[in-house]
């Protein structure tokens, strides 16, 4: 694992969850994905922010769980950025919360698809982001549909 941040995350979720062979240790875990992260793990972040929002080896913390969404979200990590959308809306910024679910439809996450035409339903997106977005998400599919991808999945499921 060393300086090999995307192995430090798998061993931290393999710790996470107890499996290969570990016993489940959610302290084990998020040393595992803080030192990745610190390598630039956008994954990792993303791991970090559900456990401070699980309480899993970390006590429960809203403030940092949207933290290190916002880090994984600057880091491309799609997710992450539809929960930020989440938890805007929770918050009451609508507006933000709008912009971070069309920045991961455009990305090709179906379930921020749904909440961008749900806000051009309900007049918070404008026609004009509504059909960019979609545009955006059906390229962004298309790019990620591929027999390569699919053997990328597959091997990287072994982890």
């Amino acid at each position: 694992c060393s300086g090999d941040a995307e192995a430090m995350n798998c061993l931290g979720c393999k710790y996470s969850d107890g499996e290969k062979g570990l016993t489940k240790n959610h302290q084990k875990a998020m040393e595992w994905w803080n030192k990745a992260a610190k390598l630039g793990s956008s994954t990792a972040n993303r791991n970090i922010a559900a456990a401070y929002y699980d309480g899993r080896g970390v006590p429960k913390d809203p403030k940092k769980e949207k933290y290190y969404h916002e880090i994984a979200a600057m880091a491309r990590h799609v997710s992450s950025r539809s929960v930020l959308g989440t938890i805007e809306y929770n918050e009451g910024h609508f507006d933000r919360a709008y912009k971070h679910w069309v920045m991961a439809a455009k990305a090709g996450c179906t379930d921020s698809l749904k909440e961008v035409q749900e806000g051009f339903e309900n007049r918070f997106v404008t026609k004009e982001q509504y059909e960019e977005t979609l545009v955006a998400f059906k390229d962004s599919v298309d790019e990620m549909q591929s027999v390569q991808r699919d053997h990328a999945v597959a091997f990287t499921s072994l982890c």
